[in-house]
């Protein structure tokens, strides 16, 4: 190891080794038996003449470096990024075949890689991508598919007129989302704990782009008199999270029914005393 920390190593290569990129496969083992496996790719520039010249047809292949994937497809999180492709050798062209390809942009770059980006949101494929190399070899890539996912899901919770409430707090809201929303809660306790808000067969039946409103009925029973805040949280396909807040204020009051909303005047009539005496503070001000 050097003085820098990094560690260096000579990699011997096989005298036959074709021309174009080579993946070498380092892996590092602790003291403790722990190990871990990087690839690395490098160009192999061949001039022997003993090396036959259809040697890189026959070994041809191709793969996408270090993709960021979910559930099996590869992850765009914003519409500047790349990914990168090798085949054995330098790449001439390069052309993507399949359901929405043409929401994405490949091309060859000057070191004869392929280059791939999402030009727009959603969930594509599967492509296939079809190679020609500077030796004019033809091939295929496997079969892959992308989720191009730019933005958050968004919540908006509607405002609720400015009452009190006792047990309930009836809650509307709209889901936004260029992707499958996977998952919507909400917490009383600002994101210490999550309860289920839209049931797994309600988020399934969810379509993208979704943007749909919903109404549901949240219990603050348990909750002291004051100022209860409500999160919502919804998550896509790739566990982006999108956030909506709204604060309501309780009253316990009357046990019988769901709003307690009296005005001065009403209160006065029914307290003609006064309403700040033993036994009837009035419902507590607080912020939302």
């Amino acid at each position: 190891m050097g003085k820098d920390g990094l560690l260096r190593t000579n990699v011997p290569v096989p005298a036959n080794l074709s021309s174009g990129y080579t993946k070498i496969e380092l892996t590092a083992t602790d003291r403790f038996g722990r190990a871990v496996t990087f690839n690395e790719y490098v160009f192999i520039q061949q001039t022997d003449p003993a090396i036959p010249a259809d040697y890189s047809r026959t070994d041809a292949w191709f793969e996408w470096i270090r993709p960021n994937e979910a559930d099996g497809k590869i992850v765009f999180e914003n519409s500047d990024e790349v990914l990168i492709g090798l085949a054995n050798e330098r790449l001439l062209s390069a052309a993507v075949k399949g359901t929405g390809a043409d929401n994405l942009i490949v091309d060859v770059d000057e070191y004869g890689r392929a280059v791939l980006q999402a030009k727009n949101e959603g969930m594509f494929g599967p492509f296939t991508l079809n190679v020609t190399t500077v030796s004019d070899a033809v091939f295929e890539s496997g079969p892959f598919s992308v989720i191009a996912d730019f933005t958050a899901p968004r919540v908006t919770v509607y405002e609720m007129p400015k009452i009190w409430l006792q047990r309930e707090v009836p809650v509307q809201f709209n889901l936004a989302a260029s992707n499958q929303i996977t998952s919507v809660e909400y917490s009383l306790d600002m994101g210490e704990s999550w309860q289920e808000l839209l049931t797994g067969s309600e988020v399934s039946g969810l379509r993208a782009p979704v943007n749909a409103n919903f109404t549901r009925t949240i219990d603050i029973s348990d909750f002291e008199d004051g100022a209860v805040t409500i999160l919502i949280r919804a998550a896509n396909v790739i566990e982006r999270h999108g956030y909506g807040l709204h604060g309501v204020k309780r009253h316990r009051g009357s046990r019988s029914g769901t709003h307690h909303a009296h005005s001065r005047r009403e209160r006065e009539r029914n307290h003609p005393h006064g309403f700040h005496g033993q036994g009837d503070r009035g419902p507590r001000r607080g912020n939302v």
